[in-house]
C-alpha cells in the first residue's frame, strides 16, 4: 500500500447503509422498547403505556431535531431514521446537527427511555422481588446497552459519513473533537 492509500481504506462511508445493519440497529431499538415495557408493565401496567409514550416521542424529536440536519437525512441510515425523517419532516440546514439546542434534547430523552426500565427494573426488585425481573433486567442491559455502545463504535460510526461531517455523539465516544 502506498502512502495515503491506508487513510483511504480506513474512510469507506455509506451513502445508504445496508439494509442488514438498519435491520439489526431498528431491531434492537425496538427490541429494547419491548423489553423495557414489559418491565414497566410488571412495575405497574399503566405506566407500560406512559413509557411507550416516552418512547414515540423520543424518536419523534430524534427525527426533528437530528435527522432532518443529518447526512442521512432522506437515506438509508444506520438507523433508517433518515428516510423516516423526510417523510414526516422538511431538511433542516446542515450546519445545524452539531448545535446544542438540536443535541441537548435528544440525548436528554434518549438517556431518559435507556435509563428508565433499569430504574424500574430495581425499584419492582426491590418492591416485590420476582426472578422474572433481574431476568428482564439483564436481557435489557443485554440488548440496550451493550449492542449500542459496541455497535454504535465498531460498525454504525466506522462507515458513517456525518461522522466526518462532524457528529457530537460519535466524537464523544471516540475522545475527538467536533471539526471547526
Amino acid at each position: 500500500m502506498g502512502p495515503g492509500q491506508a487513510d483511504v481504506a480506513e474512510k469507506c462511508y455509506h451513502e445508504n447503509f445496508p439494509w442488514q445493519i438498519t435491520a439489526l440497529c431498528a431491531g434492537l431499538t425496538f427490541s429494547s422498547y419491548a423489553l423495557g415495557t414489559v418491565i414497566f408493565y410488571l412495575f405497574y401496567g399503566l405506566v407500560a403505556w406512559g413509557y411507550l409514550a416516552l418512547c414515540a416521542v423520543s424518536l419523534l424529536i430524534s427525527l426533528r431535531l437530528r435527522c432532518t440536519f443529518c447526512y442521512y437525512y432522506g437515506r438509508r441510515c444506520a438507523s433508517g431514521l433518515g428516510t423516516l425523517s423526510k417523510l414526516l419532516f422538511k431538511k433542516g440546514d446542515p450546519d445545524e446537527f452539531g448545535r446544542a439546542k438540536n443535541v441537548v434534547p435528544v440525548a436528554v430523552l434518549s438517556f431518559t427511555v435507556m435509563l428508565l426500565p433499569m430504574g424500574a427494573a430495581i425499584a419492582a426488585t426491590a418492591l416485590n422481588f420476582s426472578w422474572l425481573v433481574p431476568v428482564l433486567f439483564f436481557l435489557y442491559i443485554i440488548v440496550a446497552i451493550v449492542p449500542g455502545f459496541i455497535l454504535r463504535n465498531s460498525v454504525f460510526c466506522k462507515s458513517c459519513n456525518q461522522r466526518e461531517l462532524g457528529c457530537p455523539a460519535c466524537q464523544a465516544m471516540h475522545g475527538e473533537k467536533m471539526p471547526g
